[in-house]
């Protein structure tokens, strides 16, 4: 399937799809920097920000594609993704370390995201991007 044509129809698809890409990376670069170059997590537990972060990328994936499939990807992808960074985290001896319970929170928060296609909420970029100037 192409991407380009599973995208909902925007005005500005490119700047949606760029963002949701910055999202990622910028996922990857806070799971890899060391402990001590990270922010203190929310609620002074970092599975709330783990949980937080996968549910804003898949919520984004499903506003931002149009077709189930692609749904599907985006969460097979992300899941894939947080256990690929739990086991960078082990495996860099930079102060980090694999947690289990990360990659649940993770997990949680890609299906928490994932429900948004169940909700009028799957189209909050449509309504977004066709009212911006």
């Amino acid at each position: 399937m192409h991407a380009g044509r599973s995208l909902r129809a925007f005005k500005r698809p490119a700047l949606w799809a760029t963002l949701w890409t910055v999202g990622i990376m910028l996922a990857v670069v806070l799971s890899l920097l060391p402990p001590a170059d990270i922010p203190s997590p929310p609620l002074g537990n970092d599975k709330v920000g783990h949980f937080f972060a996968y549910f804003v990328l898949m919520a984004w994936a499903v506003m931002l594609y149009s077709q189930r499939a692609s749904w599907v990807a985006s969460a097979v992808l992300l899941f894939a993704l947080g256990i690929a960074m739990e086991y960078l985290q082990g495996a860099m001896h930079q102060g980090r370390q694999r947690d289990l319970n990360d990659i649940y929170a993770n997990m949680l928060g890609v299906i928490g995201g994932f429900a948004l296609c169940l909700t009028p909420l799957q189209r909050g970029l449509i309504w977004l991007d066709r009212r911006l100037p």
